[in-house]
């Protein structure tokens, strides 16, 4: 009698780990033949790479990128105050080269050089360059909850959003397919 609760107890644990295993590899079907990988067979992977994306996905890619763009450059020109309260660049980039290198993650080139243009002084306070305190975008992206706050003119690979209050940020895509911060101008 214990012998055949033992092997009942034994041919239930195995059933039950050999079911367990199946459903966390996706081997469902009857036959136990493996189940194909969702991620080669789903739209997105078996679609051209010029097929263009969904509009709202791209236009939340979009709005992330520029919030991340200002956020960037609040932090390397207004978080940091040298001794005597005036603003200096921050220390994680100590000169214009490693500020431009750091800025171009996140925005073009050209418009990096504007911004850096905009707020690099000659004047040094506590061994690091101090910068003009007005803020580069007179209107921030950042005031906005939600990308549906904005309108969006364009498609794709670039976007212009505006804000309620006149700001027109503009994005594209880089050389790596990601959004960077183009331009803005306030309307």
């Amino acid at each position: 009698m214990l012998k055949k609760l033992a092997a009942t107890a034994l041919i239930c644990t195995i059933a039950l780990t050999g079911a367990a295993c199946s459903s966390k590899n996706g081997n469902n079907d009857a036959a136990g033949t493996p189940a194909l990988s969702t991620a080669s067979s789903s739209p997105s992977a078996t679609a051209p790479a010029s097929a263009s994306e969904n509009p709202d996905v791209s236009k939340t890619k979009a709005f992330i990128a520029g919030r991340m763009a200002e956020e960037k450059v609040n932090y390397l020109f207004h978080q940091t105050t040298s001794e005597d309260e005036k603003p200096i660049l921050n220390p994680v980039t100590p000169d214009k080269e490693s500020a431009a290198k750091f800025l171009n993650a996140y925005i073009d080139p050209a418009l990096t050089e504007k911004i850096l243009t905009y707020y690099l002084t000659e004047e040094k306070a506590d061994n690091a360059i101090v910068v003009k305190s007005d803020p580069f975008f007179t209107v921030s992206i950042l005031a906005a909850a939600s990308k549906d706050d904005l309108t969006y003119e364009g498609a794709d690979n670039e976007y212009k959003m505006t804000t309620k209050d006149g700001g027109v940020f503009t994005v594209k895509k880089n050389t790596e397919n990601n959004f960077v911060l183009a331009d803005f101008v306030k309307q």
